[in-house]
């Protein structure tokens, strides 16, 4: 039986969403994308995503630390459908 993310997502287009300089100039255009592709946001542009109205289908961690569970995660809420990506 095939993954059901994987059919969900057939024939979608991917946005990964990192913070950086053009994340403010470019915000606009995933806001526009927002339900309309899978979107993927590292754990420093939730913040930026989260102000413009954008719910990423899932957030990527690749240091999984306690300073960056404590800056990024600890105390806050996040969409109950978004999926956590991190390393083992």
């Amino acid at each position: 039986m095939p993954d059901v993310r994987v059919i969900v997502y057939k024939g979608y287009p991917a946005i990964i969403v990192a913070s950086g300089p053009s994340l403010e100039k470019n915000i606009h255009h995933i806001k526009a994308a927002n339900g309309k592709a899978l979107i993927i946001a590292c754990d420093a542009s939730i913040d930026a995503c989260k102000m413009q109205g954008v719910i990423p289908d899932a957030v990527a961690s690749i240091e999984r630390v306690p300073a960056t569970y404590n800056f990024y995660y600890k105390g806050r809420e996040f969409d109950k459908d978004m999926v956590l990506i991190g390393p083992t």
